[in-house]
C-alpha cells in the first residue's frame, strides 16, 4: 500500500506541474492556480523516487518538474541541489531529453545566483541550449539564452552577452510571442547600456517596457516571463542625463514585494543603490545595502551577500569612515572577482581606490585602478571605462603628473559624450576644472556647457559640485544668468 501511495503522488506532482501551452500575449488557457500548494507534495515525491529503486523511471521528469517549481517560488538551494543531483544521474546519453534540458537551465539559473558563475554553471546552461537547439525547441532555446544573458552580463563577458541578446532576438521573431518579442528588446538594451550605447539602449529598453506594460498579467512560469525588467533603465537614465528619472525607477526597484522573482529583486538593489550612491543620497543607499544584505542572507545567495557588503564599503568612504570602508572592501572584491562577479565589482573597485589613495597609498590605488582599466578594456567597450579614466586622472593629478591626469580627463570626455553618458561626461569636465583652475578657460567653457545640458537633477550631487565650482571660478553669463556661466572673453552668450 505505501508503494502505490507514494507512487500515486509522485504522477499527481507530475501530472500538476507538466508543462503548459500559452496562447499568443502568455494568456494561461488553463492549468494549475495555486502551484505553491504543491510543494510539500513535491518533496515527498522527490525524498521517495530518489531513495526507493522502484521510483527510479519517474526520477528526471520529476526533477525537472519540481526543479522549475523551487526557482517560481525562490528556493534556489533547493534547486541547486535537486537539479545537480539529477543531472549527475542521468549522465551524458540522450534518454529522457526534455527532463535534461530542464534540469540545466534550473540548475544553471540556481547556482548562478546561489554559489558562483561558475564554468559548471555556463556549461550546463550551453549544454542546454545545445540540446534544445538540436531538436528545434524555440521555447527552451528562449529560455536557456535568457539565462546565458543573464550570466554573461554578471561576468561583464560583453562581446558574448551582445551575441546571446542578438540570437534570442532571432529566436523570439521566430516564436512570434509578444513576451518572448518583448524580452529580447530588453536583452538589446540591457546589452548596448553595458557595452557604453546609451542611446541605442534607451530605445530598446523603452521598447521591451512598453510590451511588459501590455502584457501585466503574464504568468511566472511563461517561458518570457520578464525577471529584471527596469533594472538596468535607472542607470541607463542617469547616464543619459536623466538623474531625476533614474531616481523613480530606483525606488520602483526598492519596494518590497515589487518583484516575485527574489534573485532579481536583489539585483534590481544593487543598481538601486549605485543610482543613489551617484546621486549623493547616502540614506538610501544605505536601506538598499541593508535589504539586500538582509534578502541575500536569509534565501542563500552568497554573491549578492557578497555584493551587499562592497556596498556598505562604499557607504563608509562616502561618508568618510575610509579605514571601515577599506576593511569591508578589501575582502569582498577579491570574493567578486572570484567568483566573476564583474558586473558589482567596478563600482567597489573606484570605492577601495579612493579609499587607499585618502589613506595616503597612492601607489597602490594607481596600480588597482590601472589593472581594473586593463581588466575591462581585455572585453571591449564598456560603460564603465569613462570613470575609470576619470578616476585614473585623479589620481595622477593628486600625484604630480598634470599631464597625465589632463589626458585622462580628455579622454573620459570624448569617451562619455560618443557613449551619450554626459553624466560621465560632467563629472570628467568638473575633475578638469578642478585640475587646471581659472587657467584653462576651454575647460571651463566644457563645464559651463556640459552643465547647461541638464534639464532636471539640480539638487543631485553632481550637478550641485559643478555648479558650486563654476561659482568660484567664474561670473553669471549675461546672456543665460540661471544655466550657464563663462569667462567673459570669448562667451557667444555675452
Amino acid at each position: 500500500m505505501a508503494y502505490a501511495a507514494h507512487l500515486a503522488q509522485a504522477r499527481y506532482v507530475l501530472e500538476a506541474l507538466a508543462p503548459r501551452s500559452y496562447e499568443p500575449g502568455g494568456q494561461r488557457p488553463g492549468g494549475w492556480s495555486r502551484r505553491a500548494e504543491l510543494l510539500p507534495d513535491a518533496r515527498a515525491a522527490l525524498d521517495w523516487a530518489y531513495s526507493d529503486a522502484r521510483g527510479a523511471e519517474l526520477r528526471p521528469p520529476l526533477a525537472a518538474a519540481c526543479a522549475r517549481l523551487f526557482v517560481e517560488l525562490n528556493l534556489l538551494e533547493e534547486c541547486r541541489v535537486w537539479a545537480g543531483r539529477a543531472i549527475d544521474a542521468l549522465g551524458d546519453g540522450l534518454s529522457y531529453h526534455a527532463a535534461k534540458v530542464e534540469l540545466l537551465w534550473a540548475f544553471g539559473h540556481a547556482a548562478m545566483f546561489t554559489e558562483r558563475n561558475s564554468q559548471q554553471c555556463e556549461a550546463a546552461l550551453r549544454g542546454g541550449l545545445e540540446l534544445a537547439q538540436a531538436v528545434g525547441d524555440s521555447q527552451n532555446q528562449f529560455r536557456l539564452l535568457s539565462r546565458l544573458h543573464a550570466l554573461y552580463r554578471r561576468t561583464g563577458e560583453r562581446k558574448r552577452l551582445l551575441e546571446v541578446a542578438r540570437l534570442a532576438d532571432t529566436v523570439a521573431a521566430v516564436i512570434g510571442d509578444p513576451a518572448a518579442v518583448a524580452r529580447a528588446q530588453t536583452y538589446l538594451g540591457v546589452a548596448y547600456h553595458l557595452t557604453g550605447n546609451q542611446r541605442l539602449a534607451r530605445e530598446k529598453l523603452e521598447a521591451g517596457e512598453a510590451g511588459d506594460a501590455a502584457m501585466p498579467d503574464l504568468p511566472i512560469d511563461h517561458f518570457a516571463y520578464p525577471r529584471g525588467t527596469q533594472i538596468m533603465s535607472c542607470t541607463n537614465l542617469w547616464l543619459l542625463g536623466l538623474p531625476d528619472q533614474a531616481v523613480e525607477v530606483a525606488n520602483s526597484l526598492t519596494k518590497i514585494g515589487s518583484n516575485p522573482d527574489l534573485a532579481m529583486y536583489c539585483a534590481g538593489l544593487c543598481f538601486a543603490a549605485r543610482v543613489y550612491r551617484w546621486t549623493g543620497d547616502l540614506c538610501s543607499l544605505e536601506e538598499a545595502a541593508d535589504r539586500l544584505a538582509d534578502y541575500s542572507r536569509q534565501h542563500g545567495l552568497g554573491p549578492f551577500f557578497t555584493a551587499a557588503t562592497a556596498l556598505k564599503g562604499e557607504l563608509c568612504i562616502a561618508r568618510g569612515a575610509v579605514d571601515q570602508g577599506v576593511e569591508l572592501l578589501q575582502p569582498a572584491l577579491p570574493r567578486m572577482l572570484a567568483d566573476r562577479l564583474e558586473l558589482y565589482s567596478g563600482s567597489a573597485t573606484i570605492a577601495l581606490v579612493e579609499g587607499m589613495a585618502a589613506q595616503g597609498r597612492p601607489a597602490e590605488a594607481l596600480s588597482a585602478i590601472q589593472a581594473r582599466i586593463e581588466a575591462v578594456a581585455a572585453q571591449g567597450d564598456s560603460w564603465e571605462m569613462p570613470e575609470l579614466l576619470r578616476v585614473r586622472g585623479e589620481l595622477s593629478g593628486r600625484g604630480g603628473d598634470r599631464l597625465g591626469a589632463e589626458q585622462d580627463f580628455c579622454a573620459a570626455m570624448e569617451l562619455a559624450e560618443r557613449q551619450s553618458a554626459i553624466s560621465w561626461k560632467l563629472r570628467a569636465a568638473t575633475s578638469r576644472v578642478r585640475l587646471a583652475g581659472r587657467a584653462s578657460a576651454q575647460a571651463l567653457s566644457d563645464l559651463s556647457n556640459t552643465l547647461a545640458r541638464f534639464t532636471e537633477g539640480s539638487d543631485t550631487a553632481d550637478l550641485r559640485a559643478a555648479r558650486q565650482l563654476l561659482q568660484t571660478c567664474l561670473r553669471p553669463c549675461r546672456g543665460n544668468l540661471h544655466a550657464h556661466y563663462c569667462a567673459g572673453v570669448g562667451c557667444r552668450t555675452c
